[in-house]
């Protein structure tokens, strides 16, 4: 008798404490838990950013081909905002690259890549061909670089100088690397050659001055030049112009201002007599694709020879001697180069190009 209440207290107990530990699961189970911090989202990533580099610019298009309707035209140096790189891949002028989609102020469209660089890389093609003063192949012997007035020391370019924009589809502001290149051409041909804001003087041999100014508004006739220096075995003022669809070179002589307009910047051969010129364009049409050899006699400047083929672009002359150039021939496609050479013959006084 006593075992049994000793046992039916124990399970009294028991139950007693299980009820107490229940109901404590049961309250514990209830109890609230603590919110999960949701994490804030990441924030999304800054829009690529590219540079036009077409020294003429860019036309924005309505579809990803150079044959879709033109939007506007974004000039060289401009900022976009590209949307997306995965347009259709093409080769323009010994390019490969793809269509990108941009956003230029408020206007959307399509722009071909390979004239387009990352924002805050170094520039690849912003620039004309090697100026002058600079480059030794492109004239006759270093002194060919002598200022026409006052001392010949180079100094370091000052602030550039920015032509408005006339309108967001004009020309736009100047390139700022050529306008430094220029600083420094002004300097060392002053005061023969100066400027004042958007017009460009030169004094002339005969007394009287020319004035070229710059026009960067959405017109046809827009221009914008930029002084290149002066070729002192020639007697010519060299001047780099940008239009609305084009860019090319001016020879002005120093003695009566007669203008002489080329396709590219000159490459002297070393006796100063002759240049060549070399324009690679097969595909946008700004410029006539092809060489041409030009004679300098007594300040009168005259075509001798010239080729324009339709399968490959001509490239980097240079000459060695008198009677022989070489460059590289890029094919059409831009894929493949190779050599080409361009032979005077003296007895028959004609050029030809090398087999």
């Amino acid at each position: 008798m006593a075992a049994s209440r000793f046992c039916g207290w124990w399970l009294f107990l028991g139950l007693a404490v299980g009820t107490i530990d229940l109901a404590n699961a049961g309250a514990v189970a209830a109890a609230p838990r603590p919110a999960r911090r949701t994490p804030a989202p990441a924030p999304a990533p800054a829009p690529a950013r590219g540079v036009i580099e077409a020294p003429s610019g860019l036309f924005l298009r309505a579809r990803p081909t150079r044959t879709a309707r033109s939007l506007t035209r974004i000039p060289h140096g401009e900022t976009v905002e590209i949307l997306d790189r995965h347009g259709p891949a093409e080769t323009i002028e010994g390019k490969t690259d793809r269509w990108y989609k941009v956003r230029w102020h408020q206007d959307t469209g399509w722009v071909f890549g390979g004239f387009v660089r990352p924002a805050g890389a170094a520039g690849k093609t912003a620039s004309p061909s090697a100026p002058p003063i600079a480059a030794a192949t492109a004239l006759p012997q270093a002194s060919s670089a002598a200022p026409v007035g006052g001392g010949g020391a180079r100094a370091r370019p000052a602030a550039p100088v920015v032509v408005p924009v006339d309108g967001p589809a004009g020309l736009g502001p100047k390139d700022e690397q050529l306008v430094e290149e220029e600083t420094a051409y002004l300097k060392a041909c002053a005061p023969t050659v100066t400027r004042q804001g958007k017009s460009l003087q030169i004094k002339l041999k005969n007394g009287r001055s020319l004035t070229f100014t710059d026009d960067a508004s959405a017109e046809e006739n827009a221009e914008l030049y930029y002084f290149r220096g002066y070729l002192r075995e020639t007697g010519f003022f060299l001047l780099y112009r940008v239009g609305w669809e084009f860019a090319n070179y001016l020879l002005v002589d120093e003695q009566t201002g007669a203008r002489v307009t080329i396709d590219e910047n000159p490459v002297f051969s070393p006796s100063g007599e002759r240049f060549v010129t070399a324009c690679l364009d097969l595909e946008a049409g700004f410029v006539p694709n092809g060489l041409k050899i030009y004679r300098v006699a007594k300040g009168k400047v005259t075509l001798e020879w010239s080729v324009s083929p339709s399968d490959w672009g001509p490239s980097d002359p240079r000459w060695k001697g008198e009677h022989l150039i070489e460059f590289q021939k890029v094919l059409r496609g831009g894929q493949t180069t190779k050599p080409g050479r361009i032979v005077y013959n003296p007895k028959t006084k004609h050029w030809s190009l090398a087999p």
